[in-house]
């Protein structure tokens, strides 16, 4: 994971009501993924959204608001330079990745950010194979998180350029 360029998500779940969570200067929970993509090796990108909503809880509601959102934060950390989001959160996963293509057109530019979920990265840290951890069942392909070229998957059953996907 080295040279890793990760921003993380923490959505609004994870860290608000900051009064009720007791996040504080002695509880610092707000920053905790970074901590975690730190120890693994990643060096983190700040950027606007990281703590903001993905969106998803009003994508019944308002699914062009909600699409929006989502453009917006990934947006963020594309023109922060950021490889890749990592989120704790499923539901901002879900909303981040599959719903990228639509939140892509919604705020007319390509985004193609890829989103982990964390356990994802702590598995990939860990050398766990890619595809047992899910990668290849992603919307956007983690293509810049992963070296296909020494990865198992690679090799399996993938023509040479085709990410083994």
């Amino acid at each position: 994971m080295s040279n890793l360029l990760v921003g993380t998500f923490y959505g609004c779940y994870i860290v608000r009501p900051t009064d009720r969570l007791g996040i504080d200067e002695e509880n610092p929970r707000d920053t905790y993924l970074g901590l975690v993509i730190e120890a693994l090796g990643g060096t983190v990108i700040d950027y606007a959204g990281s703590h903001k909503c993905c969106g998803f809880p009003i994508i019944t509601m308002n699914k062009k608001a909600s699409l929006a959102q989502a453009g917006r934060h990934l947006g963020d950390a594309a023109d922060a330079d950021a490889d890749c989001l990592v989120t704790p959160c499923p539901l901002c996963h879900l909303n981040l990745d599959l719903q990228q293509p639509l939140a892509e057109r919604q705020i007319g530019r390509e985004l193609n950010m890829p989103v982990l979920h964390l356990p994802q990265l702590v598995g990939l840290a860990l050398g766990l194979d890619p595809k047992e951890l899910g990668l290849h069942k992603h919307v956007v392909k983690p293509t810049a998180v992963i070296d296909w070229t020494t990865s198992v998957v690679a090799g399996v059953g993938a023509g040479a350029g085709d990410g083994g996907w």
